[in-house]
């Protein structure tokens, strides 16, 4: 089983430039699951190459707006 992280962002609560809060995507085999997805997620998706279909599971850590 092959695991991969990619970190779309983390910085803090409001977002800096290219730095956005908190929000990765984690790719198991061929299924991604999306863990936090803050504000600009959906751009830096596409900047490492992961289509939004292919997103299996969205996984919320804590309901602050920074981190959905």
């Amino acid at each position: 089983m092959s695991l991969k992280l990619h970190v779309l962002g983390c910085g803090s609560a409001t977002p800096v430039g290219q730095r956005i809060s908190s929000a990765f995507a984690l790719r198991k085999e061929n299924e991604f699951f999306l863990i936090d997805c803050s504000e600009g997620a959906q751009m830096h998706m596409k900047a490492n190459g992961i289509r939004m279909q292919k997103i299996s599971r969205v996984f919320i850590s804590h309901l602050h707006g920074d981190h959905y």
